[in-house]
């Protein structure tokens, strides 16, 4: 179901569908060129005559005709070029097989990206708070001891560039959401999470 409703927004993988089935509809016409083929026509007319002003008719006619045609011989012509034909619609399928292997596989990379980075900010949150509680505790001890002061400078450069790291990977996170997006639609994105 969800992989039905990526292929519907695929863009590639319509370009591909629309493809595969031109390339089957020519196949099918150049198989039909070969065979016999009938045409029906129908003519009519009315007859009739002139005389002192005075029009008369004097009946009309109908003639039917069927014409049948059918090659005798092409050379082999008609034989290579139903081939050649059915070759490209069988490419033009194996490209749409390709596009929709493609699409899954993209769908399936972001996915698990996404994933890495959703663990990978819970680990960042984890580590900001605890470089946040070794601030705070450091911030009580130089507030009674001066001379640990290059220690609190320290761990506020380290809280900073954990806070700095933690926001790449939000904003990463964010990235990845709008690329699987692409694929499938902000209503079915696949198990979306926020840290």
């Amino acid at each position: 179901m969800l992989f039905r409703s990526i292929q519907a927004r695929s863009q590639a993988i319509g370009a591909a569908r629309l493809l595969a089935e031109a390339a089957r509809l020519d196949a099918d016409e150049t198989r039909a060129n070969g065979l016999p083929q009938a045409s029906l026509s129908l003519q009519g007319g009315a007859g009739g005559s002139r005389s002192d002003g005075a029009a008369m008719l004097s009946g009309g006619t109908l003639r039917p005709s069927v014409t049948v045609t059918a090659p005798l011989w092409d050379a082999g012509r008609q034989q290579q070029l139903e081939a050649w034909r059915e070759r490209l619609a069988d490419a033009a399928r194996a490209g749409l097989l390709g596009a929709e292997e493609q699409v899954a596989l993209q769908v399936v990379q972001l996915s698990l990206e996404r994933g890495r980075l959703r663990l990978q900010a819970q680990v960042h949150a984890r580590y900001l708070l605890a470089v946040c509680r070794l601030v705070e505790g450091l911030e009580q001890i130089v507030a009674t001891d001066r001379g640990r002061g290059s220690e609190l400078l320290q761990a506020r450069k380290t809280w900073a560039q954990a806070r700095l790291a933690a926001e790449q990977v939000r904003v990463q996170q964010a990235l990845a959401d709008r690329r699987l997006a692409r694929y499938t639609g902000p209503d079915l994105q696949i198990g979306r999470a926020h840290v």
